[in-house]
């Protein structure tokens, strides 16, 4: 049996501390209770159809009748289609339509063509697909897709906004009121849809914003007394020169 290369340390050498240059500490975390039978089940049943593990749960079972083509029953009655490319149900469910993204990020499919007789779930589906970071191929649904990539944006300067504001702590840094001042001039355009979903937080970037204003304005005006006071004094004969023909 070959030995194992381990250094043999000395007794009095083993208690001795070392020069700490890096440590990290965390909590440990509590050992993972083994699955369910069904639980179990539910993995399986999920692994099958080809989704996330999670949706196994609104799983009732799954066939595959051929090589490249698998029914699946979900507990709530609909029945869905899935082949290689594909993915067809017969209902338009809140559990259907999460099997069904699932499926499409889980065979990485992309360039997405969404078709349903009725247009609120072909949006739905669209918005979902989008927030998956699926391209949806329809033309048709591209004014959904850029209503969603704005509330993305929106949301990411939300967020750019509470985080800058919480760092805005005296003295004032030139870098963080830079990025607090875009952060709020890339809101207010959209204060209506804010408005709509967070009122009190509109109604703080708008405060936020006026004030923001208010000290540029101040300033500006301090500067240019500040320049007219420094530059050096004008004779009348010079006025006089220089002043425009009426």
């Amino acid at each position: 049996t070959p030995e194992l290369p381990v250094k043999p340390v000395a007794p009095e050498q083993a208690q001795q501390p070392i020069p700490v240059v890096l440590e990290v500490t965390g909590e440990i975390a509590a050992p993972k209770q083994p699955l369910t039978a069904q639980e179990k089940a539910d993995v399986f049943k999920a692994d099958l159809a080809g989704v996330e593990r999670q949706l196994g749960a609104k799983i009732r079972w799954v066939e595959r009748s051929k090589p490249a083509e698998t029914w699946i029953e979900l507990k709530d009655g609909s029945i869905l289609r899935a082949k290689p490319g594909s993915i067809a149900a017969s209902k338009a469910t809140e559990d259907t339509i999460a099997t069904v993204v699932s499926f499409i990020l889980q065979r990485q499919l992309q360039n997405v063509t969404v078709r349903s007789n009725s247009p609120k779930v072909r949006e739905t589906v669209a918005r979902r697909l989008f927030k998956a970071g699926i391209i949806v191929a329809n033309s048709d649904l591209q004014h959904i897709i850029k209503q969603e990539q704005l509330r993305s944006e929106i949301t990411a300067n939300y967020n750019l906004w509470r985080t800058s504001r919480a760092a805005l702590t005296e003295p004032y840094d030139a870098t963080a009121i830079q990025q607090f001042s875009e952060t709020l001039a890339a809101l207010v355009p959209h204060l209506d849809y804010i408005r709509s979903q967070a009122p009190k937080a509109a109604e703080l970037i708008l405060a936020d914003y006026e004030k923001l204003a208010q000290q540029e304005r101040i300033g500006e005006n301090e500067r240019k007394q500040t320049e007219s006071l420094d530059s050096p004094e004008v004779s009348e004969e010079a006025e006089l020169v220089y002043r425009p023909k009426m």
